[in-house]
């Protein structure tokens, strides 16, 4: 089986217009090919829904996908506007479960919450993920386990955006949730599927980013999992970094469009196939 990786498409970040075929084409063309049975989408695929379905829905037309699995990520969560956060309630996770519901009511498509699928013998599960700050906790300890966490809530408010645009999501109890979907489904699985790197050893995140202590909000421990899964692949995106590496013997991959300034300058993805 082939099948190809990709994340963070961040749609709305590219389509400012309407979106057709030959703007998919002219897109994505350079990091997908043709012929393969399965696309992964490792999450970010944008903060609208009715245009990540669309996006989606063009893609597997135009590149002959027969499946296209998929897990959210941190941005699909996002409420980025009064707008947005009237129509959902102003709780992020009403959006998120209108997306997974769009993209599974459609043909060949799935959105993946912590089940495991078949295809063509091949098992694929996933779960959206979430951080845990524990390479903060391992690398950049601040004192007794009160004030490094103190201090992970402080930075996280500080630095990162999902402290402005996720609504009703508490970043520890649902790092804790999607833990443990990760644990029941990790040992009947070929391919997993995660948003975030399941990794936080050093040598498993790019260099420049080692040394900076925002690297726990794109890692979490997944090392027992990792340990004692079935697992032949994991696939991941939220880092905007190609990446490939093996840990207990599992091949981790990610292949991140990124943001237009990222992917434009050669940061983002390229053509990233593997086989089963």
């Amino acid at each position: 089986m082939k099948i190809d990786v990709l994340s963070d498409l961040h749609a709305d970040f590219y389509f400012h217009g309407p979106v057709d075929g030959y703007s998919i084409y002219n897109l994505y063309g350079r990091v997908l090919q043709k012929g393969g049975d399965v696309l992964v989408v490792a999450g970010d695929i944008g903060h609208n829904n009715a245009q990540n379905l669309r996006v989606l829905k063009l893609i597997r037309e135009v590149f002959g996908y027969r499946h296209i699995l998929c897990v959210l990520g941190n941005h699909d969560y996002y409420l980025p506007d009064p707008g947005a956060s009237g129509s959902y309630r102003n709780d992020s996770r009403r959006r998120a479960a209108e997306m997974r519901d769009l993209i599974d009511a459609e043909e060949g498509m799935r959105c993946l919450d912590g089940e495991v699928v078949e295809i063509g013998g091949v098992r694929f599960g996933g779960c959206d993920s979430w951080y845990d700050a524990t390479y903060i906790e391992r690398h950049f300890p601040k004192g007794n386990r009160e004030e490094t966490e103190a201090h992970i809530s402080r930075f996280w408010e500080k630095t990162m955006s999902d402290a402005d645009y996720l609504r009703g999501v508490d970043r520890r109890t649902f790092a804790a949730a999607e833990k443990e979907k990760i644990r029941r489904i990790c040992r009947k699985v070929d391919v997993m599927i995660t948003h975030v790197n399941p990794s936080i050893e050093k040598e498993h995140v790019p260099d420049k980013w080692r040394e900076m202590e925002t690297t726990g909000y794109f890692t979490f421990n997944g090392a027992e999992f990792l340990e004692s899964g079935s697992m032949k692949y994991w696939i991941f995106g939220h880092t905007h970094e190609r990446m490939e590496y093996e840990a207990h013997g599992v091949k981790c991959r990610c292949n991140p469009m990124g943001y237009p300034e990222e992917s434009l300058n050669g940061m983002g993805a390229a053509p990233m196939r593997v086989e089963i």
